[in-house]
């Protein structure tokens, strides 16, 4: 397995690799918004399968359960950067900043967000940061960028706001759809039952009255 090379900047994160490169299944900690530099990174959800291709930039929903593989481009080197947004964040966010933003019926794990300039301008300013050496960029510095992101974000598309302003945890799902649609994703039992809107007994419980076989099997 080629190795892929994670540079941290709190809440900005960069990434790059030679070969192509398949990480582990996983949920998305929080709404990320992503943007692939050079190559291309195929996400593969619960709803299907997106390749987001160079330059282009896609908004994922937090709690997401995913697969990612990273494809360099011939004879390069594959190059990403994605930006968080906590839930700490975004409530103050929001706070100082209103939304007409309504909820939408149909939760959508994956957001391809419109090309723009200013959104462009953007992620080439943070270019900058991936060479250099600190580990981490001054808390002043990321809030400003983070505010910068959000800022850019809503004005290019204002759709985004309906995903970004929607704090709720999973609520409970059906448990046999949820399961023959993510059983093949490796995540801890735990991770199954919260993304179920499920304690992790109640979970196990429900499970074997559905399969008649515990989780574990």
């Amino acid at each position: 397995m080629p190795s892929v090379n994670y540079i941290s900047k709190s809440d900005i994160f960069f990434s790059c690799t030679t070969k192509q490169y398949q990480g582990n299944e996983n949920t998305v900690p929080e709404h990320a918004l992503v943007h692939v530099y050079a190559g291309s990174m195929t996400i593969t959800h619960l709803k299907g399968t997106y390749t987001i291709h160079e330059g282009e930039t896609v908004l994922l929903h937090r709690n997401m359960l995913a697969r990612f593989i990273k494809h360099p481009p011939e004879g390069g080197v594959f190059q990403s950067v994605s930006i968080l947004f906590s839930q700490s964040f975004l409530q103050k966010f929001y706070a100082l900043n209103s939304s007409s933003a309504t909820m939408t019926s149909e939760w959508q794990p994956l957001y391809p967000v419109k090309k723009h300039p200013l959104l462009l301008s953007l992620f080439d300013s943070l270019l900058p940061y991936y060479d250099m050496r600190i580990e981490h960029l001054p808390p002043q510095l990321v809030d400003i960028k983070l505010q910068e992101a959000m800022t850019i974000l809503r004005t290019v598309d204002n759709g985004t706001d309906s995903i970004l302003t929607n704090f709720a945890e999973p609520g409970k799902l059906d448990l046999e759809d949820f399961m023959l649609k993510s059983f093949m994703f490796n995540i801890p039992l735990a991770r199954f039952a919260f993304l179920s809107g499920r304690s992790l007994a109640t979970f196990k419980r429900d499970f074997q009255k559905i399969f008649h076989q515990n989780p574990q099997r």
